[in-house]
């Protein structure tokens, strides 16, 4: 699962500058916006999932050095 789940974070990633170059083609300052939003990949309504995964490891970081063998 974390394979495949790792190529398709791959294969976005690098549509990126093509996303990008077709803003430059909006049909309108609206169209070029929304354009090169999507290549910026993340929204408003990401923040707070980006938040909490950001806590997740905070905490799975702090469980593993506290682990005796975590060292």
């Amino acid at each position: 699962m974390a394979k495949a789940l790792s190529y398709q974070v791959l294969k976005c990633g690098t549509s990126v500058g093509s996303n990008y170059e077709e803003a430059d083609d909006g049909s309108s300052d609206r169209d070029t916006l929304a354009k090169r939003k999507i290549a910026l990949f993340l929204t408003n309504a990401q923040d707070p999932v980006i938040d909490e995964s950001d806590e997740l490891v905070k905490i799975l970081a702090t469980l593993v050095n506290k682990h005796p063998d975590g060292k």
